[in-house]
């Protein structure tokens, strides 16, 4: 007893049969690749946003450095100024705090 058909049909295709599993396969294939082309798109899409927003924090944490040096050498001037005047035999405004701290940073 044979549960199974036999996998090799005894009656031949005709033509008109190739011709409708072409007109179903076609479709099918072509929206496939449709469909997985607008889901590749979909998905480069929220990349280049992900990519963005990270280029975007990296572009404030390099200006958020760029501030700190900045201030960092402002106050390294103000400090190397204040040195030269110490040297040059202005105490006026001597304080000898500032004057350790100017030599430690410097």
């Amino acid at each position: 007893m044979e549960v199974h058909p036999p996998h090799h049909p005894t009656h031949k295709k005709i033509w008109s049969e190739y011709i409708i599993e072409f007109l179903m396969l076609f479709p099918a294939v072509t929206l496939g690749f449709f469909a997985e082309n607008i889901r590749e798109n979909i998905s480069e899409h929220n990349k280049k946003k992900e990519l963005l927003e990270i280029v975007g924090h990296d572009f404030q944490r390099d200006l958020d450095q760029l501030k700190f040096h900045e201030n960092f050498a402002k106050e390294k001037l103000e400090l190397c100024n204040l040195m030269i005047r110490y040297l040059d035999g202005d105490y006026s405004d001597a304080n000898r705090k500032q004057f350790y701290h100017a030599l430690v940073i410097i």
